[in-house]
């Protein structure tokens, strides 16, 4: 566990056509710190380089968690490919 981190989130808004997240970090002082943002398509492609930038961010310590606003069908998708 690197620097008090205690979790690792990914926040995701998806509309139609993108995929706006948030990557922060939950510190044992209970601070959520933002590390990054960032907005993909919401296709298969937009879904791998989301991966791989995850891959990036992550501490590979700690479980990320997902966090989606899930309204419409849009979400689906994504839902079903990181399942």
């Amino acid at each position: 566990m690197k620097q008090g981190i205690i979790k690792q989130n990914v926040g995701i808004d998806v509309s139609k056509d993108d995929i706006k997240v948030s990557f922060s970090n939950l510190t044992v002082a209970y601070r959520v710190i933002v590390r990054s943002t960032r907005t993909f398509a919401n296709t298969v492609h937009g879904f791998k380089q989301l991966h791989e930038w995850v891959k990036l961010k992550k501490d590979p310590e700690l479980t990320v968690h997902f966090t989606m606003k899930a309204i419409g069908v849009y979400y689906e998708g994504l839902a079903f490919y990181l399942y």
